[in-house]
């Protein structure tokens, strides 16, 4: 509909209707879909009409793709991006309010203030380092192994608030594709696991423990100022985001230890 309405003049004034707006609204709520196949249709859609968005919906359109950029599936990263360089750079760089990012950021504050669930146990805590460490993967399915393991540690009295009122709090279905947040999520709460065990994980014993993920952000970070090593499997945000929410382990581990040692 977008394609024919846009390559027919007759449609022109409709560009300037509200109804017009009320639609594109709906096609950019439609963008953060879970669903990674109507994703992908509604990006088409943008595509098609991007030239006849109005600033308004032009920046939020731009808010879109900076989530979708960290999508889980290639295909939808791949085809925001396209959808972002059509946009004008003075709206791409425009301050304004961006409510798609604050609610990642809200999401994230409210999963980092809330009580440990103690739904994390230590072979998820295995599963997750072996990736980091070795690119490993563990846990087959057609879903990504990051949502899985976020689903694997839901507990429907948890859920539902039986347990208290930070128990409830859990990630929004819309943002379960985007792995910057599924990483926020695994690795605090792998922080939180480490606390909880006295630095006593998987890797060993609380000083093995302490010199494994110390070595593991040196290794990261290593990756992402040299440009010229890649690793495959991450893309160059994930990389990122995992540096940096992996610090937040090793900053807990750093408070463990000095408490395990006294």
């Amino acid at each position: 509909m977008c394609l024919m309405m846009k390559r027919s003049d007759t449609y022109t004034p409709l560009f300037s209707l509200p109804s017009f707006h009320k639609f594109c609204k709906g096609l950019l709520h439609n963008a953060l879909n879970e669903d990674p196949v109507i994703c992908l249709q509604t990006c088409n859609s943008l595509q098609v009409i991007s030239s006849s968005l109005n600033t308004e919906l032009l920046q939020r359109c731009v808010d879109v793709c900076r989530v979708q950029l960290v999508h889980s599936a290639v295909r939808v990263r791949q085809a925001y991006g396209k959808l972002l360089r059509t946009i004008p750079l003075d709206v791409t760089l425009s301050n304004h309010s961006h409510p798609e990012i604050e609610e990642i950021s809200l999401v994230v504050r409210r999963h980092m203030s809330r009580t440990p669930s103690s739904t994390f146990h230590p072979q998820d805590f295995s599963d997750l380092i072996s990736f980091i460490l070795y690119g490993s993967q563990h846990r087959g399915g057609k879903e990504p192994w990051l949502e899985r393991l976020y689903h694997s540690c839901q507990r429907l009295e948890k859920r539902d608030g039986v347990s208290g009122a930070a128990g409830g709090v859990c990630v929004p279905r819309g943002l379960l594709k985007t792995e910057a947040v599924l990483w926020q999520w695994a690795v605090w709460e792998a922080a939180q696991f480490t606390v909880l065990s006295k630095l006593r994980t998987p890797l060993g014993r609380a000083q093995d423990t302490f010199q494994t993920i110390e070595g593991m952000i040196r290794s990261l970070a290593a990756h992402s100022l040299n440009t010229e090593q890649e690793l495959s499997q991450w893309s160059a945000a994930t990389r990122m985001t995992v540096t940096i929410a992996t610090s937040c382990v090793w900053r807990c581990s750093c408070s463990s230890w000095k408490t395990w040692r006294n």
